[in-house]
């Protein structure tokens, strides 16, 4: 999740948000991904905790794979709801035009509160994963 969080906020501008969405609203998209980022973060340090307090090897191993289970099962319920097995609804929600739009590869423009946010999340990556 960190990664494609700090993905889309690096690749998906503003000013190419709304050229394609101009009746949704670019703070919530933002949200979402900041959203994600913390997910992934709570992950991590679910499975820090999890090595921390565990006693046995096989301990670590099913409480990660529960763990990774849970973290999916979003993605799950999306895949079911775009095959109509939870309702029309839900299907036309997962299969609207803005879950399939495909951006085109972006020239990152460096802006300072940008560049200083995304520095930020890559150093705290690094050092976490160290």
């Amino acid at each position: 999740e960190i990664p494609t969080g700090a993905y889309l906020l690096r690749m998906v501008p503003q000013s190419v948000f709304n050229k394609k969405f101009p009746n949704r609203s670019y703070r919530k998209f933002v949200g979402a991904a900041m959203l994600r980022l913390c997910l992934g973060y709570i992950f991590l340090l679910n499975v820090f905790v999890i090595l921390v307090k565990a006693t046995g090897v096989l301990d670590i191993f099913y409480d990660v794979l529960a763990l990774q289970f849970i973290s999916e099962l979003d993605d799950i319920a999306f895949s079911l709801c775009k095959l109509d097995v939870l309702g029309k609804q839900l299907q036309r929600a997962c299969t609207a035009k803005l879950f399939q739009t495909e951006f085109e590869k972006q020239q990152f423009r460096k802006t300072r509160k940008a560049s200083i946010f995304l520095k930020t999340v890559y150093v705290v990556n690094l050092v976490i994963f160290l």
